[in-house]
């Protein structure tokens, strides 16, 4: 199972990083955020609710989400602040670690 559950999830993280890196240097009309939430992540959902992701994919998850915003930039905020409301000074972006446990938590109960 372990094995099962790591191969999908390296398979998946990759698959979502050549996604952001296909789409990294297009002029997208939309903002950066809500392109990260309908496309990228949405690759990583139906796996989160079949096997719980390890942390190393959900730092390389977070690490390529991170990369994809920020475009190089030098000014750069740290995720844990994006992933704040909007009426808290965040972006609201997702928090990955924290939807895929409960969709998988949601899958087992269900």
């Amino acid at each position: 199972m372990n094995t099962s559950a790591n191969e999908t999830w390296s398979t998946v993280s990759t698959r979502v990083h050549a996604l952001a890196q296909d789409t990294y240097y297009r002029d997208l009309s939309l903002d950066r955020i809500h392109f990260a939430h309908d496309y990228l992540l949405a690759k990583i959902w139906y796996a989160a609710q079949i096997y719980p992701p390890p942390a190393k994919c959900i730092w390389q998850l977070n690490t390529t989400i991170s990369w994809f915003i920020w475009q190089g930039e030098i000014f750069r905020v740290p995720l844990s602040i994006l992933q704040r409301g909007k009426m808290d000074g965040g972006w609201d972006l997702v928090n990955v670690w924290a939807k895929s446990r409960a969709l998988f938590i949601y899958r087992i109960q269900a």
